[in-house]
């Protein structure tokens, strides 16, 4: 499947807008002179959720999902080993292994803590949390969160 795409500075982003957002790990970026390595994902405001298995294994480094999803599901950022920076919005729903991929280091989140279900795939030790001051609390207080670096910011 071809997708839009722009590079800048030698790095390749996606754009992804409802009607071309796949699941499974076949999607191929074609620049008209070969096939690029897809590194960060963006979404416009109307996607609404990430299906399974959207992003499974790809080689993507960082995600930026905007506050139009709602959810995400299982198993959709899991095995995507270069992935390393998550932005979440608030209080988004995060299935099972959504983000299953030992490399994720840094999350940005809104005032909301996104909620996960049972197991997050995250290795919480691991992960700088970058989150709006007003919500340290909400987060200090969470059984996942908590174990996280917390760093407010403004």
């Amino acid at each position: 499947q071809y997708v839009d795409f722009t590079t800048l500075n030698n790095v390749v982003y996606a754009y992804f807008s409802s009607s071309n957002i796949t699941t499974g790990t076949n999607l191929y970026l074609n620049n008209g002179a070969g096939y690029e390595l897809l590194e960060h994902v963006v979404f416009d405001n109307s996607i609404t959720s990430i299906p399974d298995y959207a992003f499974k294994g790809l080689s993507i480094k960082s995600v930026v999902i905007p506050e139009s999803v709602t959810s995400i599901g299982m198993y959709a950022f899991s095995d995507c080993y270069q992935l390393t920076s998550v932005t979440l919005p608030s209080g988004i729903e995060i299935s099972n292994y959504a983000l299953l991929s030992d490399g994720i280091n840094t999350l940005i989140c809104g005032e909301i803590p996104p909620v996960f279900a049972t197991d997050t795939g995250l290795t919480p030790y691991c992960i700088n949390l970058y989150i709006p001051s007003n919500a340290v609390d909400a987060y200090r207080n969470h059984y996942i969160y908590s174990k996280m670096n917390i760093i407010p910011i403004d």
